[in-house]
C-alpha cells in the first residue's frame, strides 16, 4: 500500500513518529534534526502480528493510567516508569515497561459504538460497521495489498480470528488453524498436517500414480487429436 505524503514532501508515518517522540520528551525539530543526519533508520516490515484480546483490560488499568485526572476518571493503579523517558504504565506490567522502546502506545483510539460485537469490527477493520456492507479485516487487506509466497497462505489465525474477507471475497479470507499450539503436544492443522501415521514418502508414493495417469491421459488425448 502506498504511503501518503504531505505537501511538504513528509510521509505521514514521520509525523506519528514524531508525535510518539514527542511524547517521550523529543520534539518534531528534534525528530527532523536526526533524521536528517541519519540517526533514525527506516526499516521495512515483511510482516505482522495481530494480538487480539476480546475483553482485554481496560486502557486506565494498563497503559493510560491517567495519574493526574480527578478520582473518578483515573486508574485504580499506580503507574511505574518505563525505559522510554516520560511514558508511564502500569505497575503491574513491569516486563513490558522494560521494553517500551519496542512499541508505540496509541491512546487517541476510541469510538462511540456501545455493542461490543460492533466495537470489535471496528477495531479490525478500521471502519465504522454498516448493516448493508462486511467490511474486510486488516489481514484480508494486507493479502489483497502485498505480494506474498504463491506456497505459503499470507493471513494465519490461530486459532482464529474476527477479521473476515468482507467484500474482498474467499481469496483473502485468513486460514484458520481452528486450534492453538499446546505444550508436550504436536501442533496439528486439519486439512494439513499428517495424521495416523502417515509420513511424506507415504503421501508421495500415493500421489505419484496420480500424476503418471494424468500424463498418460494427456498424452493420450494429443495424439487423438491429431
Amino acid at each position: 500500500m502506498a504511503i501518503s505524503l504531505t505537501c511538504d514532501g513528509f510521509q505521514r508515518r514521520d509525523f506519528l513518529k514524531a508525535g510518539f517522540l514527542g511524547g517521550a520528551g523529543l520534539s518534531l525539530a528534534g525528530f527532523l534534526r536526526l533524521a536528517n543526519a541519519g540517526e533514525i533508520k527506516s526499516s521495512k516490515a515483511t510482516s505482522a502480528i495481530f494480538v487480539h484480546l476480546g475483553g482485554g483490560p481496560t486502557h486506565m488499568d494498563t497503559f493510560d493510567l491517567k495519574p493526574e485526572a480527578p478520582s473518578e476518571y483515573r486508574g485504580t493503579f499506580n503507574p511505574i516508569k518505563t525505559n522510554v523517558e516520560g511514558i508511564e504504565i502500569c505497575e503491574h506490567l513491569p516486563k513490558m515497561a522494560q521494553c517500551a522502546d519496542k512499541f508505540a502506545i496509541l491512546r487517541g483510539v476510541s469510538h462511540t459504538l456501545g455493542d461490543h460485537r460492533q466495537g470489535t469490527e471496528y477495531v479490525n477493520t478500521g471502519n465504522r460497521p454498516l448493516a448493508s456492507l462486511e467490511y474486510p479485516g486488516l489481514g484480508a487487506v494486507v493479502t489483497k495489498e502485498l505480494e506474498a509466497p504463491r506456497d505459503l497462505p499470507p493471513f494465519v489465525a490461530i486459532p482464529n480470528t474476527p477479521q473476515k474477507a468482507g467484500f474482498l471475497g474467499v481469496k483473502y479470507a485468513p486460514l484458520n488453524t481452528t486450534a492453538a499450539p499446546q505444550p508436550g503436544k504436536p501442533f496439528s492443522v486439519r486439512g494439513i498436517s499428517l495424521g495416523n501415521g502417515l509420513t511424506v514418502a507415504e503421501v508421495e508414493r500415493r500421489t505419484n500414480p496420480c500424476k503418471i495417469w494424468t500424463r498418460r491421459l494427456r498424452a493420450s488425448r494429443r495424439t487423438a487429436s491429431f
